[in-house]
């Protein structure tokens, strides 16, 4: 029964695989080059998830933060092909990477306390996330538009602060997926004000530009 459900699923792995990379395909085909250009870092970030995952290594602190870079810039070439600006995108690109970055190395840390059992137990660990979410902070101060990660790597600074047992690994999950669903709401909150304020930059321009003409 095993063989035949691992046949049956490989060959369902190849046909949604095909249909994937046919539909990825035409849609870099049809997408500006800003796009196209931005999916090309995508592909040896995936790759190496997915050799990672065969292999059983990817649940690594390098293997899950280098998946979380790759599914937080997932979107990017899709926002690009719908309008945003390249920089904008890779703006939310680094800004999620940074603070995903940061959970996973809060749960590792989280995970090597309770192994160790010591005051000093993940202090490496501890120095990242603050390395992290300092950098964050940093890029905040240059883009703006990153601070909308914020509320996620405050929930990492909190959890590698209070250092719950691994027990509590449920209860670390909802709340970092609680505060991605702020955070997500945050940078389309700024987005759409920063569209707004565009469009009415460009009124004021076009209103000016036809006065100055009569």
């Amino acid at each position: 029964m095993r063989e035949a459900a691992g046949a049956r699923a490989r060959t369902r792995l190849a046909l949604f695989a095909a249909l994937a990379v046919t539909a990825g395909g035409t849609g870099l085909a049809l997408a500006p080059a800003p796009a196209a250009w931005l999916a090309l870092p995508l592909a040896p970030l995936g790759a190496f998830v997915i050799v990672a995952s065969r292999r059983g290594n990817v649940q690594t602190v390098l293997g899950e933060s280098i998946a979380a870079i790759a599914l937080a810039g997932a979107g990017s070439p899709v926002a690009v092909a719908g309008g945003m600006s390249l920089r904008d995108a890779l703006v939310i690109w680094s800004a999620w990477s940074l603070a995903y970055a940061a959970t996973v190395i809060v749960v590792h840390h989280v995970l090597a306390h309770h192994r160790r059992a010591s005051a000093f137990a993940g202090a490496p660990s501890g120095l990242a996330v603050v390395l992290l979410c300092g950098t964050l902070v940093v890029w905040s101060t240059a883009f703006p538009l990153a601070s909308f990660a914020t509320p996620l790597a405050i929930a990492a600074v909190i959890v590698l602060i209070w250092r719950p047992r691994a027990t509590r690994l449920r209860a670390i999950g909802i709340a970092f997926l609680a505060s991605s669903v702020v955070a997500a709401l945050c940078a389309i909150t700024t987005l759409r004000r920063s569209a707004r304020d565009n469009e009415l930059e460009d009124s004021f321009r076009a209103a000016m530009a036809a006065h100055h003409a009569h």
